[in-house]
């Protein structure tokens, strides 16, 4: 079913089986001062333990970049903390390059 939004703040692509939600890619379009141009950040990649390995997180980072592409978006940028070792396996054979960073929070 598909529900929308006017102007919504935050995307996601949900997978599921007839009974639950098993995953999930959520994402929002930014833009990069660094590029001078749109990106789509995927602001988090999910899927249940039992549903891994079967190609679910690939099509989902596929579906991603045609989302990015009609949208004339730069790239995909997202993250993960340096212990997931799984996510950055994954990340590395979809061709994806992982960049330094120190990320900071100032609580409001």
């Amino acid at each position: 079913m598909l529900y929308l939004v006017p102007n919504p703040k935050l995307y996601c692509l949900v997978v599921a089986t007839e009974e639950t939600i098993v995953g999930y890619a959520s994402y929002t379009f930014d833009f990069s001062t660094w590029n001078a141009q749109d990106f789509l950040y995927m602001d988090c990649l999910f899927l249940e333990e039992e549903t891994r390995g079967f190609g679910i997180g690939e099509i989902l980072i596929e579906k991603l970049k045609e989302i990015g592409k009609q949208n004339n978006c730069v790239n995909i940028q997202w993250q993960t903390p340096e212990f997931n070792t799984r996510a950055i396996k994954f990340y590395n054979r979809m061709g994806a390059k992982g960049k330094d960073k120190v990320r900071f929070t100032l609580t409001l």
